[in-house]
């Protein structure tokens, strides 16, 4: 799938309800080509134009290209999928993402851990949002018991509690 048809994609599941607004937050804007998007369990809306739309679909399919082909394969647009959609905690999410292309089940190696920490911060870093301020090596220095790998329980803990990613993965929860 290319960057075109992605966007077109997202902007359907917009519209639908399916997912939500990542990075938009409250914001509301009353642009031509607008999207009205309803908040799970919320009567809230919340108003996306045509160009913000686009912008989080771009930087959405950037994360999850791992290979910066320019086409994410069908792997890659499940997990862009689940990390969009509201149904599920964010935890059930992120290991299911983790479970995918995992070369050790129930554990993360420290090239698994990077590969997804990169990821993470590639998708939540923005203009508008607070930086990811901690680097792969102080994480994995905080998480390793000296192993080279830990329980997929722990990373999935820390990643989605630790106060640099949390606020990005629960607001991803509500206005991703």
């Amino acid at each position: 799938m290319d960057k075109k048809e992605f966007r077109r994609l997202y902007k359907e599941l917009l519209a639908s309800g399916q997912t939500t607004t990542l990075g938009v937050g409250d914001s509301a804007s009353t642009a031509t080509g607008a999207t009205n998007v309803g908040t799970a369990g919320s009567s809230a809306v919340t108003v996306v134009s045509d160009h913000d739309a686009e912008k989080i679909a771009d930087r959405v399919f950037k994360a999850f290209d791992s290979d910066g082909s320019g086409k994410l394969t069908f792997e890659e647009f499940v997990n862009a999928f689940v990390m969009l959609n509201e149904r599920g905690s964010v935890a059930d999410r992120f290991n299911y993402v983790l479970d995918h292309n995992n070369p050790t089940p129930g554990y993360i190696t420290r090239d698994h851990g990077e590969k997804v920490y990169n990821r993470v911060e590639k998708y939540y870093s923005t203009d508008d949002s607070k930086p990811i301020t901690t680097t792969w090596e102080q994480t994995w220095t905080k998480i390793d018991d000296g192993t080279g790998r830990v329980p997929q329980a722990k990373f999935t803990e820390y990643m989605t509690t630790n106060s640099d990613y949390a606020p990005h993965l629960k607001h991803a929860n509500t206005t991703l």
